[in-house]
């Protein structure tokens, strides 16, 4: 007989650690958090992420008030607190007791709208918290809808976690519609939980046998891009441009559909074999190491379940794009493909070796600056 089981019943089948209740305490920086504090930015409270929402004026501040305190109960990554140790370099992460309590604001125009938002993200504070903050804005009586901003610091979210905060948002107005009681699924695996499993994952001789040789060969082929002139100071973002790109329905749908028949592909098969083309048309040679991003949620640990947890758990890691020079474009996709395969655990192993392998020498074998493009494919959205 052929067993049939849905990913919860899988979970339920096994015994997952969780942290319920309110939690506190330190807990250890990941990777790409990591990351971050080594850059040193210097407007590093201002590195958030923010949604800006449209809500029924029916949603009454009431109706707010109790549910963004639950939130915040909820999902513990929205209280976490950042303090560098005195006379260390290295930064402490610990849950703190501020949440994302609910700011009421009233606007008159569009462009307070985008006033207001601008000041809210610059609040945040990464020392003392919040890391997060709720703001139901009202509008004039000619708009439609009132405005709901929520803005949270990037070392407390990603892109997984934004669809997990704004499915509980939903379910918890919708609770609130109907006048039931307000409730949440209980609590998984904890952000703490999944990174002292991965430090212990990253001092494991496993680890440094099986990945250590393949990510130095790959930093081997890192090289410098072109530059048009010589450029040593930071970058401000007022000097960041953006440029999109805008596909009609007919090639989203081919390129989300059909097209991966032909060689058994996903979409990042295709767009970096793209990409591979496109860079080594301006650089030459054979070859390009850019880094790629994941979503770090891998399945390495049977006893945890991160499928409902807020945090940051982005994987960045180099791989290495390589062109067959007179090949078509059928072959450039299999060998895009087959290079992607190769990948051990989808990348994640690459920083646990940067920044938590117990063997410091083993920090500085994977230092290569492979970042100065970065491709993350962010999935559907929509759907």
């Amino acid at each position: 007989a052929i067993l049939k089981a849905s990913a919860k019943q899988l979970r339920a089948a096994r015994a997952v650690q969780s942290e319920t209740g309110i939690l506190s305490g330190e807990l250890p920086l990941l990777p790409i958090q990591q990351r971050v504090f080594k850059a040193q930015h210097k407007q590093a409270q201002h590195y958030n992420q923010s949604v800006l929402l449209s809500l029924s004026k029916k949603v009454t501040a009431e109706d707010l008030q109790e549910i963004v305190p639950m939130l915040s109960t909820q999902h513990d990554a929205l209280r976490l607190q950042y303090q560098e140790e005195e006379g260390e370099t290295s930064v402490l992460q610990r849950y703190g007791s501020k949440g994302g309590s609910l700011e009421i604001e009233a606007v008159s125009s569009r462009q307070a709208i985008a006033d207001l938002c601008e000041g809210y993200q610059a609040s945040l504070d990464i020392a003392k918290g919040p890391l997060a903050r709720f703001v139901w804005i009202q509008t004039p009586e000619s708009e439609s809808d009132n405005r709901l901003f929520i803005t949270v610091h990037h070392l407390g979210i990603d892109g997984v976690s934004w669809r997990i905060l704004l499915e509980d948002f939903s379910t918890l107005l919708s609770q609130r519609a109907k006048g039931e009681p307000l409730s949440l699924e209980p609590k998984q695996s904890s952000y703490r939980q999944w990174g002292a499993q991965l430090l212990r994952y990253a001092a494991s001789a496993a680890l440094l046998l099986s990945e250590r040789s393949y990510w130095a060969e790959v930093l081997r082929a890192v090289k410098a891009l072109p530059q048009d002139r010589d450029y040593k100071r930071g970058t401000p973002y007022r000097e960041v441009h953006q440029h999109t790109e805008v596909l009609s329905q007919a090639q989203t749908r081919d390129l989300l559909g059909p097209v991966h028949r032909a060689y058994g592909t996903e979409i990042n098969d295709l767009l970096l074999s793209a990409l591979s083309l496109t860079l080594l048309e301006w650089i030459g040679g054979d070859g390009v190491v850019i880094g790629l991003e994941g979503h770090g949620r891998e399945d390495l640990f049977e006893d945890i379940d991160t499928s409902r947890t807020l945090g940051w758990f982005t994987s960045l890691y180099p791989v290495a794009l390589q062109v067959i020079p007179g090949a078509d474009i059928g072959q450039q996709i299999i060998t895009t493909k087959e290079s992607l395969r190769d990948i051990p655990h989808k990348g994640i192993g690459y920083g646990l070796l940067r920044y938590l392998a117990a063997d410091k020498s083993v920090h500085a074998a994977m230092e290569a600056p492979f970042d100065a493009i970065v491709f993350n494919y962010l999935g559907e959205f929509d759907g």
